[in-house]
């Protein structure tokens, strides 16, 4: 279990004799979801921190009002609430639901910041970890190329699903113009995305996103 707990991004780099002090002095609750199980859920403050420890979660996460929901699926070492512990609406961002049987570890907000007052190495490592999550975002969307509906779709995908995922869903399709439902069948010929009945299926997270940033119109050429 320590080796997990050292593998997760905000105890990086931490002993494991730290990891050692901080589960036998921390109130940790170790629970168990099973599949359709709802782990966090966007209606929730957030109160503490969830580890997702083992299992494959879905996350979904709304846009426009409720018209676009974007779906995806995770697996193991996920962070929850994290960047959401602060500021004005501490509020989970996306509904976690369990896809397989999952071990999920949690501790209060009141213990996490005592956890960061003990050693600096916490402090460092939320600090990085909430910055690298902040600029990662901005670095991307800001040089990214693309127009349009691909632009639309590289910016929910990096909003809303985290690096690593799979099995991404953009479910709604009563939302798109016509020019743009012609757009998608245009990134649907170069293998982008799968239109279904419902939804448009992102086959490769990082292929999109890349394509966006890199993308030049004719007219720039």
């Amino acid at each position: 279990m320590y080796e997990t707990i050292m593998d997760l991004p905000l105890f990086k780099g931490v002993g494991k004799d730290h990891v050692s002090q901080f589960v036998e002095k921390t109130q940790i609750h170790f629970e168990r979801y099973e599949p359709g199980d709802i782990i966090a859920d966007s209606k929730d403050e957030v109160t503490g921190l969830k580890f997702v420890l083992s299992g494959s979660v879905v996350m979904s996460s709304k846009c426009l009002g409720g018209k676009i929901t974007v779906e995806s699926h995770m697996k193991g070492n996920i962070v929850l609430g994290a960047t959401r512990l602060f500021g004005l609406k501490p509020m989970h961002k996306r509904q976690i639901k369990a896809l397989t049987p999952c071990g999920v570890m949690g501790f209060s907000k009141e213990k996490y910041i005592e956890l960061l007052r003990s050693d600096r190495i916490y402090l460092i490592n939320f600090a990085n970890y909430l910055s690298m999550f902040i600029q990662q975002r901005e670095e991307v969307t800001s040089n990214m190329g693309a127009t349009g509906i691909l632009r639309v779709l590289a910016e929910w995908v990096i909003t809303h699903t985290l690096k690593g995922c799979t099995n991404i869903n953009i479910i709604g399709m009563d939302y798109y113009t016509e020019l743009e439902l012609s757009q998608l069948s245009e990134l649907e010929a170069e293998g982008l995305i799968r239109i279904e009945s419902d939804r448009i299926v992102i086959p490769d997270r990082q292929l999109l996103i890349e394509t966006a940033q890199n993308w030049r119109d004719e007219d720039d050429i």
